[in-house]
């Protein structure tokens, strides 16, 4: 990814667009500061985190940052960096979703994008309902409001640094 965790965030927005590559890897246009910022399909579980953050560090090019798309993966992501002893943020950063206590336990803990869970619920549940009453309306993009919160796991890692 990149060791500029504010640039990963916002080419996290671009992962659904961007095409699959062999391996399940989503290589977006933009570049980060160390090289492209990659995405791997996942499924939202502990194992799944583990598996997909374990491709991108055994690569041929591994991450200097990443972001997990899910609160479910972080246990795994947190596996696979202790599988290799890499140590965050001295030598990776890591950013995780929502704001949830367990990201405050780990050491160091870990830095999130926040969001309000129930309003995206609210929104999604009024644009359904919206949708089965005009279905010939066009779609519309709906947003909810993000805030990134740094923590101890976020930093430049040291292969980053000049």
């Amino acid at each position: 990814l990149t060791a500029d965790p504010p640039a990963a965030i916002e080419a996290y927005l671009a992962m659904c667009a961007a095409p699959a590559e062999p391996g399940g890897l989503r290589d977006v246009t933009r570049r980060g500061g160390n090289g492209p910022i990659r995405f791997t399909d996942f499924y939202l579980e502990t194992e799944s985190g583990e598996r997909a953050v374990s491709r991108l560090l055994d690569g041929p090019d591994p991450p200097t940052a990443i972001v997990v798309g899910s609160n479910q993966m972080v246990p795994g992501a947190v596996r696979a960096l202790s599988a290799r002893n890499l140590e965050m943020p001295r030598d990776i950063t890591l950013v995780g979703c929502d704001d949830l206590i367990l990201a405050e336990l780990y050491r160091p803990p870990i830095a999130v994008v926040k969001s309000d869970n129930a309003e995206a619920g609210r929104l999604t549940a009024d644009l359904l309902i919206q949708r089965m009453q005009s279905p010939g309306e066009p779609p519309r993009d709906a947003y909810v409001a993000t805030e990134f919160l740094p923590r101890g796991s976020c930093g430049s890692p040291r292969s980053a640094t000049p």
